[in-house]
This record gives structure tokens, sequence and C-alpha cells, in this order.
């Protein structure tokens, strides 16, 4: 057996093992033990006073798909079905037509193909000791025309909150132009007031273990709805969470198909 994967040899029990098969099935079922199975109850979250106008759909007009797929890197790796980003592109000007019907039939109908709810999931080591399974982070390869349409869907979504100010000036992760270092920046300048003024400051981190994972569906959909996300486009996102399955591949292995009870796709479009 090679190490050639990327992983190396993994706790097993009392014991190790280096062979791919095998570390596969580890880390899909590390990865799926984090999972959270949902308790049933909604929270109570109210409509977000901003949110004065709903999204109820998603427009995936052929100039749409045009702009978005010429924004994608020309990679080379491909998806579950042995398509790549490069191919996307340079067939680009044949298909951005015909997607842009099959997108908006997709929407319309709030469905989509049961293969693009299969994902492969890539490990990849965080920190810590390489051998402990809970040290990698799940990086699921799905569909690459899934993530083209995606990719739409979180543009004009992302759109509706920001010109709705229902995104809070003091979030800087997932959004453009900002970041860790864009949050650092901001800590630093207040702390630097504060201490300027003689002011008592407290600073606490919180780091909640594989909060990714453990994001309930349902209650993820309960609070999409206030924030105006509604009618087939909120249908939409609740079939595409609905019913996921994953598989680890570790080398040329592997392992089960697992189904997902909770959590967001890591490497998709957020």
């Amino acid at each position: 057996m090679s190490y050639n994967s990327g992983v190396g040899a993994l706790r097993d029990g009392d014991e190790y093992t280096i062979d791919n098969a095998r570390k596969a099935e580890i880390l899909n079922s590390a990865f799926c033990g984090s999972q959270q199975s949902d308790n049933g109850l909604l929270p109570t979250f109210d409509r977000r006073k901003n949110a004065t106008k709903n999204l109820d759909t998603i427009n995936f007009e052929q100039s749409i798909i045009y702009r978005t797929v010429r924004r994608i890197k020309p990679k080379m790796s491909s998806d579950p079905d042995g398509y790549c980003p490069f191919l996307l592109t340079k067939l680009l000007p044949s298909i951005s037509g015909p997607l842009s019907i099959i997108y908006q039939s997709f929407m319309s109908a709030g469905n989509i193909p049961d293969s693009w709810k299969i994902s492969i999931i890539t490990p990849l080591f965080k920190k810590g000791a390489a051998s402990d399974p809970n040290n990698y982070r799940p990086v699921a390869i799905t569909s690459i025309f899934s993530k083209l349409m995606e990719r739409v869907i979180v543009s004009q979504t992302s759109n509706h909150l920001k010109e709705l100010g229902l995104i809070s000036k003091e979030q800087h992760g997932f959004l453009k132009a900002r970041s860790t270092s864009t949050n650092l920046i901001e800590s630093v300048s207040d702390w630097t007031v504060n201490f300027s003024s003689h002011s008592a400051t407290d600073v606490a981190y919180i780091d909640f273990a594989r909060a990714f994972d453990k994001v309930c569906h349902r209650k993820l959909i309960h609070k999409l709805k206030s924030y105006g996300i509604d009618g087939d486009l909120l249908r939409f996102v609740d079939n595409f969470l609905l019913n996921r399955k994953q598989c680890t591949k570790v080398g040329n292995s592997l392992s089960t198909m697992l189904n997902v009870k909770s959590g967001v796709i890591q490497g998709s479009c957020k």
C-alpha cells in the first residue's frame, strides 16, 4: 500500500491501517458521525423587519449563465460524472442556452436530479495528529453543472440580502472582499480605541466544533423563510438538501455510500 492518497496511517480502533479502502470507510463514518439528527422542533424566529419583499425564484437567462461560467477557473479535476470545469468553459457558447432552460425548469419544479445529490468526499487534513480521523475536514466533490446552478442562486440571493440590509455589517465570513483579515483589522481598531481611552475590553472567541456538519435542514429552511426566501426558490433549496448521500475517496478507493442527515455541503457554493 502507498501513501499517495495524501492520507497516512489512520487509527482504526486500537490499531492503525494503511489500507486505502479501510481508511475511506473510517473517514466517511467519522464525517457522517458528526452530523446531527433533527429533534423536530422549530425555534421561534420571526420574520426580519428588513425583509420587506420576497425572493421567490431565480433568473437563469442565457447571458447570466454565460457570465457565470466565464468566472469559473478552468480546472481539469473531474466531478463524479467525469466532467471538468475546463470542458464547461470550452463548450460555453453551445451549452449556455440549453442550461438556461434546464435550470429554469428545475427551479420551477423545485427538484434536481438524484445524481446531483451525491457527493464524493475528499478528506482535507486540518491539524493535530494525522492518524486521528476527526482531524480531517470533508470537502465535497459534486456535479459541476450543479455547482454552476448554485453559483447563480448564491449570487442573486446574496444581492437580495444585501439590498434589504439583511446581512450584518459585522459579518466577515462568506462575503466578497471580506475575510478573517478584515475582521481582525476592525477588531484591532476597536481595541486600540478602547486602549487609548482606558476602557476595559472583553474578547470572547467561540469555535463550534463541526458547525457546518450540524446544520439541521428543517431549521435552515425555517430561517431562510424569515429572510424573505420563499416560493420556488425555497422549495428548490429544500429539495437540494433532501436525501443527499456521500462517500469518501482515499486514493482510488471509495467507501460505501451513507445518508447525509444534516449539514451544508463543504466545497459547494454557499
